[in-house]
């Protein structure tokens, strides 16, 4: 049994470029708070590296599939833990910028940022994190909430 074609698996240049990519991040990250410098300077590529893969982060979430976005959505929130939730220069929290990049770029829908929000089992709550993400991400959901609201009158004028 050899090695992997990574051209024939789509999922595993993902895989790898994203545990590459959190160790860089993490060390930006480490760097930053040693040197004094501003975490979001820091770690404002990987909201470009959201961006830039939103296709292949889309093969691991589906478009449709709301329970994987939400497992995104929780993967989100346990690294943003692991980072004790740091803000950018202007005190704005990095978690709310990464769900607000994941909202534009499409790779997750309003209905899984619901489910995540609302999901209180016993093995999601396990996740830490959870309140303080959502504290960091009020104005986004407010923010979600007039959009949803939008979609509603819309539906209602057809």
């Amino acid at each position: 049994m050899g090695k992997p074609d990574s051209a024939a698996d789509p999922v595993l240049p993902v895989a790898n470029s994203s545990v590459s990519n959190t160790a860089n991040l993490t060390s930006s990250l480490k760097r930053a708070r040693a040197t004094g410098l501003d975490p979001g300077t820091a770690l404002s590529s990987s909201f470009d590296f959201l961006n830039e893969h939103r296709l292949g982060i889309k093969v691991v979430a589906p478009e449709g599939d709301v329970q994987k976005q939400a497992d995104l959505l929780f993967a989100a929130q346990r690294h943003f833990h692991g980072l004790d939730f740091p803000k950018d220069a202007n005190g704005k929290a990095l978690v709310q910028n990464a769900f607000k990049t994941l909202f534009l770029t499409e790779v997750v829908d309003i209905d899984a940022f619901e489910a995540w929000r609302d999901d209180e089992s016993e093995e999601r709550e396990a996740i830490p994190g959870k309140i303080k993400t959502l504290t960091q991400t009020t104005d986004f959901f407010s923010y979600l909430d007039t959009v949803d609201d939008d979609d509603d009158d819309d539906e209602d004028e057809k």
